[in-house]
């Protein structure tokens, strides 16, 4: 499959008949989306942008959809070229071997890993509550959501169960998200009862894969303050691209309300190039190898925690439980300062070994096994921007916290940092292998792997526009499962299972131990606990250890310089 932006070489003598229709197909297709984006019956290649009613809204529309396309169109390149004509010549010159054939509408998109998890392993929509820091205006908000919508290919996608299978497609543009606006103030409000309980179930229900709308929102102007609730269907957007199409519509939203245009940042590369890179890697003499790594993890010791010594020995049934506990913000504050002079560890780091040390507690092993999730948009290509990439790209993968020799809860952290820098892809690779493997032994291996009881992740801090998040998440197969977050200037850790009902107090204890074992680590790390650094520490380097240790040893503190 070609893609937009794929050079093309063509022999000299057909050059000129190249170049023409290069032209007249670009010009085709930006004319489409012009007359999508605008309403417009007809559009000659001299009309003008502004003389047929387009505005900063739609100046956005048009770029998101030619980039979602592979045409790299800016904003500031429509103001400049304010006709079909004139921007197909600007697009041309600075981009030469543009040519036309990417994932237009109706073209088949592969699963991704998370997709083909989901397909398998039904769980409802994902779905986050915002409290606003001030009362909003719907007409801006909606104008924001429509803005955002059309930027991304994901929220297009669509999925149906044809005879050979699943099939997922890319639907023409079509303004399918959905917003409400609900004012339960004064009489209202206090009338509401469980209005809100009813405008959750109705969002999700209003979620259709296979025609739209995948993306909903509703704002609920209260006595208090005015919330937003946005659902996404889990198949076009995992809980890292809500956040982040949140954020987008925040800044959107702040863009309008200040009247100074929509200038939101360029898409990077549509989801549908993601998951082609991800499935096409599977045939690739990497993929093999690092089959190798996840067959060769650790085994963890220690109880299970279906078994664990603090259990009822009368069991009761099943039930979703929930405990938060938070780092103060004086230490969350020393924490980030302590990061950000350490940058070979992050949040994370220290999530995973206070969480680790703290299931050791019950389970009396120093190697705990839990399954992370990341965002698999990092790592899993150097040669493409997948960062700000809105789809279903979430990566679970099993991971090892090994502890022992690791006495200390700065050490722990080091530990752990040494455990994930070891991870190929940043885990992107194993849900490939697990899901999509042609070969039908090696999912059948890594399906075999013990599994993890404890899922581990870490959120992104909510966009200033809101000032509370609340995430709302499926149970899933995992008996506990961890989420940090920054937020309100702490670190905030929430620890949710299926657990009997007989062991609720547990939860509530683990999120408060994993709590206190950050804290300690803060206080080691902030006292500069010292860590002996191995060529590991720096991959990229090419160091061994007598080169490193001798480079390590002609160097000079703070402390000695302001001597000297």
């Amino acid at each position: 499959m070609t893609s937009y932006g794929d050079a093309m070489t063509v022999p000299d003598g057909t050059a000129r008949d190249s170049r023409s229709r290069q032209t007249e197909e670009l010009r085709s297709l930006l004319t489409e989306i012009w007359r999508d984006a605008l309403g417009a019956a007809s559009i000659g290649l001299d009309d003008h942008f502004f003389d047929l009613g387009g505005n900063s809204i739609t100046n956005v529309i048009i770029g998101g959809r030619a980039r979602d396309l592979g045409v790299p169109m800016t904003t500031r390149l429509l103001f400049d070229n304010p006709t079909i004509r004139m921007l197909s010549t600007a697009l041309l010159e600075a981009n030469p071997g543009l040519s036309v054939g990417a994932w237009a509408a109706g073209s088949t998109v592969p699963l991704s890993p998370f997709q083909r998890g989901f397909l398998e392993r039904r769980s409802g929509p994902h779905m986050i509550e915002l409290r606003a820091v001030r009362r909003l205006e719907p007409d801006l908000l909606q104008a924001a959501l429509a803005a955002v919508s059309e930027r991304h290919e994901s929220l297009r996608l669509r999925v149906v169960r044809g005879p050979a299978g699943w099939i997922q497609t890319v639907a023409e543009p079509d303004g399918s998200s959905t917003f409400a606006h609900h004012d339960l103030r004064g009489s209202a409000a206090r009338a509401s009862g469980g209005s809100v309980r009813r405008l959750r179930e109705s969002l999700a229900e209003s979620l259709d894969i296979t025609s739209g709308p995948t993306l909903v929102a509703a704002l609920l102007d209260t006595d208090e303050a005015g919330h937003l609730l946005v659902a996404a269907h889990p198949l076009v957007a995992d809980r890292h691209a809500l956040e982040l199409l949140i954020d987008e519509i925040s800044l959107a939203y702040e863009q309008l309300e200040d009247g100074v245009g929509l200038t939101l940042p360029q898409p990077a590369a549509p989801f549908s190039r993601w998951s082609t890179h991800l499935n096409d890697w599977l045939g690739s003499d990497e993929a093999g190898r690092e089959l190798s790594h996840w067959l060769g993890l650790p085994r963890a010791d220690g109880e299970p925690w279906g078994t664990s010594p603090s259990s009822s020995a009368d069991p009761q049934p099943e039930a979703h439980l929930t405990a938060r506990a938070d780092l103060s913000e004086e230490r969350t504050s020393a924490l980030l300062d302590t990061l950000a002079g350490q940058p070979l560890i992050d949040v994370l780091d220290v999530l995973l070994a206070g969480v680790a040390g703290a299931a050791g507690t019950w389970t009396g092993g120093s190697r705990a096994l839990v399954d992370l999730e990341c965002d698999g948009r990092r790592g899993s290509a150097a040669d493409h921007d997948f960062s700000a990439t809105a789809g279903a790209c979430t990566t679970l993968f099993p991971f090892v916290a090994d502890l022992s020799g690791a006495d200390s809860p700065a050490e722990q952290v080091w530990a752990v940092r040494a455990a994930r820098r070891a991870v190929p892809q940043g885990g992107a690779g194993y849900g490939a292998l697990r899901w999509l493997s042609l070969d039908p032994a090696v999912r059948e291996q890594l399906a075999a792997e013990p599994a993890a009881e404890i899922c581990v992740r870490f959120r992104s801090t909510p966009p200033s526009l809101f000032d509370e998040v609340t995430t709302e998440e499926s149970p899933d197969r995992h008996v506990l499962t961890v989420t940090g977050r920054i937020d309100s200037g702490h670190l905030r850790v929430s620890v949710s299972g299926r657990c009997d009902s007989a062991a609720g107090e547990l939860v509530g204890e683990l999120a408060d131990a994993i709590v206190a074992r950050i804290g300690q680590a803060v206080d080691e790390l902030e006292r500069g606990a010292a860590h002996t650094y191995t060529p590991d520490d720096f991959p990229l380097s090419g160091l061994g250890p007598e080169q490193l240790t001798k480079l390590l040893s002609g160097l000079t503190t703070d402390e000695d310089t302001t001597q000297r």
